[in-house]
């Protein structure tokens, strides 16, 4: 059952995780989490620290469960050269750490709610499987946006490790790129990665910075970006 506080507004208010530890014998025992990274790893070490029992299994559908985003432009630009020091965690070592069963290369393409499994394909081999859930958490993250501009077949996107090896490979041969930033680290690639490759930021709003970006941030990354040069 949900937890109640009313210990702040004298409400009864229901805490959104319910606390699995007091479950009966033999349910709830099965957690499936589609996509790994921040969301979906965070989702998992977190539920094992709240039950030392349950069986967690994260499904990614890149190859990297656990990487340092805001260091995908330096590898780009070559500032970091080896793509192994992006990784923070690998499958091995968050089952070691956590008991995390995590499978990388898998991307779920059916979800079987009435039967409780999910479908899963790899993609490397193509060869599919079912892993069975009681809970299910989708973690997926979002698809970035690209701009219908001339040369929209030439657009690249900048999200996961195998973005940045692909990336870091072309702009090697290109003789000019242009970065719009769709969050604001991300705005280090032009300024910090690649600018050695003839990069130019493109812009798309008045700030120049992701639609979603708080005020703040608005305000405050145009004066970064003038006094970085």
């Amino acid at each position: 059952m949900p937890v109640s506080d009313s210990s702040v507004t004298g409400l009864q208010t229901e805490v959104l995780v319910p606390t699995m530890t007091d479950r009966p014998a033999g349910q709830d025992d099965r957690v499936v989490i589609v996509g790994g990274v921040a969301g979906g790893m965070s989702t998992a070490t977190r539920l094992r620290r709240l039950d030392a029992d349950v069986t967690i299994t994260v499904l990614e559908r890149s190859g990297h469960v656990s990487f340092a985003n805001c260091g995908l432009p330096y590898f780009v630009g070559g500032l970091i050269e080896e793509e192994e020091d992006l990784t923070l965690q690998t499958p091995e070592s968050l089952f070691d750490r956590f008991r995390l069963d995590v499978r990388v290369n898998q991307e779920v393409v059916a979800i079987d709610r009435k039967a409780r499994t999910v479908r899963t394909r790899s993609t490397v081999s193509g060869e599919e499987g079912v892993v069975a859930y009681d809970r299910l958490v989708l973690s997926m993250g979002a698809a970035p946006v690209r701009s219908p501009i001339p040369g929209y077949d030439r657009v690249r996107t900048l999200r996961t490790v195998e973005d940045a090896a692909h990336l870091a490979m072309e702009v090697d041969i290109a003789p000019t790129t242009a970065v719009q930033p769709r969050v604001s680290p991300y705005c280090q690639t032009a300024g910090c990665g690649i600018s050695h490759h003839g990069a130019r930021l493109a812009r798309n709003d008045p700030a120049g910075t992701a639609p979603a970006m708080v005020p703040a941030m608005r305000h405050s990354a145009p004066r970064r970006r003038r006094r970085s040069g």
